[in-house]
């Protein structure tokens, strides 16, 4: 059976777009937009930081491509996002709404000396159900509607998980929203 959940994640066999690393799925919120970083199939297979603006509305997903490597934590602040590596550090500015740039590497400190929280979480990780982006201030409401279901086929589980990006009115109205992730993955059992 085991085999057989290797060779269908191989060929790609999956209705959503699959996690295809071990970071993929990382994100975190700065104070005027939201970075996830993917590795999936909407990312053509290359190692890309997505950036969706919150400061008037939900802006368009912006890509930057960035070197392949693991990511260990995203830092969002102000005016860069750093992207940590084991060796390097990567930057993006994101100093100008709507033109998110890729700086390059600098270096990082020794692996032993990373802290393990940045602010940055993994989407996989999450439970059903809704979470608060408090640090977004421009007085909209935005919240995370996350979904994860499963399916259970002789030998294999299988996992989806929907993120869904929602911007509400000041009276907590539905206002609009986006499709920001949606993963599946299989689970062999013995």
């Amino acid at each position: 059976m085991k085999l057989l959940a290797y060779c269908l994640l191989i060929v790609g066999v999956t209705p959503l777009s699959p996690a295809l690393a071990d970071s993929d799925g990382l994100m975190c919120v700065g104070p005027k937009y939201l970075a996830l970083d993917s590795r999936s199939t909407d990312s053509d297979g290359q190692h890309r930081l997505f950036v969706y603006w919150l400061h008037d509305g939900i802006g368009p997903k912006l890509s930057v491509q960035l070197p392949d490597f693991q990511v260990h934590a995203l830092d969002c602040t102000s005016g860069a996002i750093k992207v940590r590596g084991w060796d390097e550090v990567h930057e993006v500015d994101v100093s100008e709404p709507y033109r998110p740039r890729y700086l390059g590497p600098v270096p990082a400190p020794p692996a032993n000396q990373i802290e393990t929280n940045h602010g940055s979480q993994h989407i996989s990780d999450w439970p059903s159900g809704r979470i608060d982006l408090t640090e977004v201030l421009d007085g909209t409401h935005y919240v995370l509607q996350v979904s994860k279901s499963h399916d259970i086929h002789p030998g294999i589980v299988e996992w989806t998980t929907i993120v869904k990006l929602v911007r509400l009115s000041s009276d907590e109205s539905f206002n609009a929203s986006r499709i920001i992730y949606a993963a599946t993955s299989v689970e062999t059992v013995d």
